[in-house]
């Protein structure tokens, strides 16, 4: 395995491939975190949110679900970057590693994105509501999604460089 772990990290550069599992993973994982709220949240939810981190009226659900994917590829990408460096990438070789890793960046997100929506509910601050509120309820399927896309990155990302 060590033999396996230093030809993978040779050369510390990401190659295409890898900003391909990375963008498609986090394509992935997006589908699977739109799927969980859809169920756990109310029908607009996912189109308010969008319109809330952008500031409008807001997009329809088609451009709002078109949002979130890519916003998805983009944080795959970011984990691809992340996960090059040999203290974080090391820990994506092993399924049970990788599900720790998965949930770390996960957790990351939901901090982010719990502060965005913090942040662009300040109507003093803004100048006026967006329309979305974090809920208890909203919050836990939040972090739920998030935890499932991280998860989800991480374990696809472990499945290519396995592979």
């Amino acid at each position: 395995m060590a033999t396996e772990e230093a030809t993978l990290y040779a050369g510390d550069s990401l190659d295409g491939r890898r900003w391909i599992v990375g963008a498609g993973g986090g394509v992935i994982g997006a589908l699977l975190f739109g799927a969980l709220t859809t169920f756990a949240l109310p029908e607009a939810a996912l189109v308010t949110s969008i319109s809330a981190v952008y500031g409008s009226a807001g997009p329809g659900p088609v451009a709002a679900w078109g949002l979130h994917l890519f916003h998805g590829a983009v944080l795959g990408l970011v984990f691809a970057a992340a996960v090059q460096h040999r203290r974080i990438g090391s820990h994506t070789y092993k399924y049970w590693n990788s599900l720790g890793l998965g949930t770390a960046f996960g957790a990351v997100i939901t901090v982010g994105v719990v502060g965005l929506a913090a942040a662009l509910t300040l109507s003093d601050v803004l100048g006026g509501s967006f329309g979305f509120v974090m809920t208890p309820s909203g919050f836990a399927a939040v972090t739920i999604g998030h935890l499932a896309f991280g998860i989800t990155l991480s374990l696809l990302h472990t499945v290519y460089v396995r592979g």
